[in-house]
């Protein structure tokens, strides 16, 4: 009973307590505003860059350390990082 309790009481007058339960909630519209914030940054960075050099930096970044690695796995290009890359491209230059 660390984690809370509830109390309810039964038809015969008779209170009961039982342990809370424990709910993993995963806020879905936190998940997407950040998926899509995400993609709008990869985008505007392709856009920016142009696809030769962020290509080129992936590919610096893919040799190093395994944090790097993963950095250019996630930052890799995309079909949706790549429409709105296209779509940003003629307001970024």
């Amino acid at each position: 009973m660390a984690r809370g309790y509830t109390a309810s009481l039964r038809g015969d007058g008779l209170i009961v307590v039982h342990p809370r339960r424990v709910h993993f909630h995963m806020p879905v519209r936190g998940f997407v505003l950040l998926m899509s914030v995400f993609m709008l940054f990869k985008g505007f960075m392709l856009a920016t860059l142009g696809p030769a050099t962020y290509s080129e930096r992936l590919t610096v970044l893919s040799g190093g350390t395994v944090y790097e690695q993963a950095g250019a796995f996630v930052m890799g290009i995309d079909p949706v990082s790549q429409v709105v890359a296209d779509t940003l491209r003629p307001y970024v230059r």
